[in-house]
């Protein structure tokens, strides 16, 4: 970190609550440690997986988990129990804690956004409340289980705009879901982009191997598998890219990944798959650094246009072209001679035949894509964030 970030210690204590698990959660993790670093002391508020100690010191920062876990069912009755369960016990956990320590600022990463009430004694003792956005509610929940009830919507959005309104400060995670969010809330947002921490990408000189001419060509998919982001898009793709010597990666877990797998086995594509399951952030250079193509392949809808997806910045970071539907949000960012744009099934067909057939062309251009991505870069971002909260 810069100097001129780097802060004197005993700036303040600051609280955090999430609901996810705070070592998988990559954003919470990088702001946390950045806040750290910079010379504040930071609590977090997290889900609590089995096994798990209650309380425990993760790179300086002090985790606190709560007795309460991802459901194994994902539906929407699931979904309610589990945010107002963790929720509850939140809010009696965040008030103790305020109680005996007084906080500069409370945050409160969504979803669901709510949990920005558990800050209401911190508040009362003087703490700025901050919500970071990750995600927009309305169009997630819209999407996962094909909301179309007016009411329903309405109280979404009701949600939205009470939690914005208790907040002190707000941000959120791209350019266009600001966009988005300040014209629904009319409240100003602070863009903090998502990206990836370099620890966890391989270094420049893994990435300019050259390939001998018997190696496969590896087309990378990694990250959570849902059926929104559309990895069953390529494998009817797959039995004509094998006579190339291309390969599929994946590498990740979620509801989709055994549906992804039973759909290779049907198409008769498994041989030119390999699923690699679940991985930890810091093993993510291992698959990295050998890949030649990244595929994103959302399907698309009002939530994609929202996303600027983490895996693809990951990959443009590595220097690795990236295959990606044309959404809003992914080109206000990056120019159509930057990335590798499809529209369709059949767009994208015939555009991984061009890149595998043309790898240098492909290594242009994600060169190019690297460039814009410096100006959001994690080192770029971490004392944005710093001099964000510092400011007035």
């Amino acid at each position: 970190m810069n100097e001129s970030v780097a802060l004197s210690a005993g700036l303040g204590n600051i609280l955090m609550v999430v609901h996810s698990y705070y070592e998988d959660d990559t954003r919470v993790r990088r702001e946390a440690e950045a806040l750290t670093r910079a010379g504040y002391s930071v609590d977090i508020v997290a889900l609590r997986k089995p096994g798990q100690y209650r309380e425990e010191e993760l790179s300086g920062v002090s985790v606190r988990r709560i007795n309460v876990g991802r459901s194994e069912s994902r539906g929407k009755l699931s979904y309610i129990f589990e945010y107002l369960n963790f929720f509850i016990r939140s809010f009696l956990v965040c008030s103790k804690k305020s109680l005996f320590r007084k906080y500069k600022f409370f945050f409160a990463h969504n979803m669901p956004n709510f949990l920005v009430f558990c800050g209401l004694v911190p508040r009362l003792r003087g703490a700025e409340v901050v919500l970071d956005m990750h995600d927009s509610m309305p169009e997630l929940f819209s999407t996962i289980y094909g909301i179309r009830s007016g009411f329903l919507k309405g109280v979404l959005y009701i949600e939205e705009r009470l939690s914005c309104a208790f907040s002190n400060r707000l941000i959120t995670a791209n350019r266009y879901i600001e966009k988005v969010l300040t014209e629904r809330t009319g409240k100003n947002f602070f863009v903090l982009h998502n990206t990836p921490d370099t620890e966890i990408l391989p270094a420049d000189d893994i990435r300019e191997r050259v390939k001998t001419s018997t190696e496969n060509i590896v087309l990378l998919h990694h990250g959570n598998i849902h059926k929104r982001y559309g990895l069953d898009r390529v494998l009817p793709i797959m039995s004509s890219l094998a006579p190339k010597n291309v390969q599929l990666e994946v590498h990740g877990r979620g509801p989709w990944y055994s549906e992804v797998q039973n759909k290779a086995k049907e198409l008769g594509v498994q041989d030119y798959c390999i699923f690699g399951g679940g991985f930890k952030p810091e093993d993510a250079q291992n698959f990295l650094s050998k890949a030649d193509v990244g595929l994103v392949l959302n399907y698309s809808d009002p939530l994609a246009d929202l996303l600027l997806p983490v895996k693809m910045l990951e990959y443009i970071a590595s220097g690795i072209p990236v295959v990606c539907p044309r959404t809003k949000g992914i080109e206000l960012y990056f120019p159509k001679d930057s990335v590798y744009y499809f529209e369709s099934d059949q767009e994208l067909k015939e555009i991984l035949m061009e890149v595998v057939s043309n790898l240098q062309e492909a290594k242009e251009r994600a060169m190019l894509a690297k460039q814009i991505y410096k100006d959001i870069s994690w080192k770029v971002e971490e004392q944005r964030f710093v001099a964000f909260l510092q400011s007035a």
